[in-house]
């Protein structure tokens, strides 16, 4: 099996990263990492490795081709049945990888595994959310159907994803770069006739959630991500490859449409700007219902920035707001039994 680590810029955090995976690796498990041309001593730290260790391989891109393509090369990269994606601020907590090696022999059929997980803040510290998944126990779903009956969502997550390798080079993956879910794209575009391994416990996997993290801080990424899931889902949901139930679909739309005031108003706070490659997402994905693009999505995604600055402020005063969002649960009762 293979972990592979795409990086960028990412010297703070990668020497440890690298070593909570080493430290549990055997002769059959590579650790690949994946420079995407980063400023730093990032490639530094990653070839210190790749001297020190024959199981560590450092692979680095002439020119810097974005995280889904990284993701993509990293992937490809690697030589193991198995590829385990791990980001360059990610923990692999002790046992991690004896559990993958245990669930791949108990079913040697298995095509993906996800693994829950945790968040702590940026030194490790203090745990942010302690289960992504509430789950009591590990489970095995016999194809997409089996699947989408319990989880409402493929794994979002870097380090929760584990998939076998050759899906990687049989995905036209291109059709995903720019969404940020190159991963979410290839798992549900193999998906069909798949066997799945949910990890109940989260103790395995630890992502970081630092003070300064895009998480928190950009409002354009934070809009990015969320229309870039939605769009992965809509480009597979409309294709030959479809294995998304369509009450999921549509749950993940609504949602998506439930959330756009905030998404628009309060992350235009926080830098969000409508984009060119926005503009095309929104039209690709609602375009086609004519009322609900024109009247509802364009609006909210054409506000001038004084028009955010003046519903946050309103927004916020007690009774003014309290209308606002009263209007807001009204439309969005409206959007529940509406088709959309």
């Amino acid at each position: 099996m293979s972990v592979c680590i795409p990086t960028y810029n990412g010297e703070a955090t990668l020497r440890q990263t690298i070593e909570s995976i080493v430290n549990q690796t055997s002769d059959d498990v590579e650790v690949v990492v994946c420079d995407d041309a980063s400023s730093d001593a990032t490639a530094a730290i990653a070839d210190e490795y790749a001297a020190r260790s024959a199981q560590v391989r450092f692979v680095r891109n002439e020119y810097n081709v974005g995280m889904d393509r990284n993701f993509a090369r990293a992937a490809l990269a690697c030589r193991g049945e198995y590829v385990w994606f791990c980001g360059q601020d990610d923990i692999l907590e002790p046992g991690a990888v004896d559990k993958l090696r245990q669930i791949v022999e108990c079913n040697p059929s298995v095509d993906y595994v996800y693994f829950n997980y945790r968040f702590c803040n940026g030194d490790l510290t203090r745990v942010v959310k302690s289960a992504f998944l509430g789950i009591a126990n590990d489970r095995h779903f016999a194809g997409p159907e089996d699947y989408f009956r319990e989880i409402d969502h493929c794994p979002t997550f870097l380090p929760s994803v584990v998939m076998r390798r050759k899906f990687w080079e049989h995905t036209p993956y291109e059709q995903f770069v720019g969404t940020h879910y190159v991963q979410v794209g290839v798992w549900l575009y193999n998906f069909a006739g798949a066997d799945t391994v949910v990890v109940a416990s989260p103790d395995y996997v630890t992502g970081r959630i630092p003070d300064d993290s895009w998480k928190l801080q950009s409002g354009q990424m934070l809009f990015e991500t969320s229309s870039g899931n939605l769009d992965v889902y809509d480009t597979v949901f409309r294709s030959n490859r479809n294995c998304v139930p369509q009450d999921i679909y549509t749950k993940m739309r609504r949602k998506f449409l439930w959330h756009l005031p905030h998404y628009t108003v309060f992350y235009s706070e926080k830098g969000f700007r409508r984009t060119p490659l926005i503009e095309a997402r929104m039209k690709k994905i609602f375009g086609g219902n004519f009322f609900l693009y024109w009247f509802w999505v364009w609006p909210l995604t054409h506000l001038p920035n004084w028009a955010y600055a003046a519903l946050r402020s309103i927004y916020r005063m007690p009774f003014a707001g309290g209308v606002l969002r009263a209007i807001r649960r009204t439309l969005g009762r409206l959007a529940q039994s509406a088709k959309i």
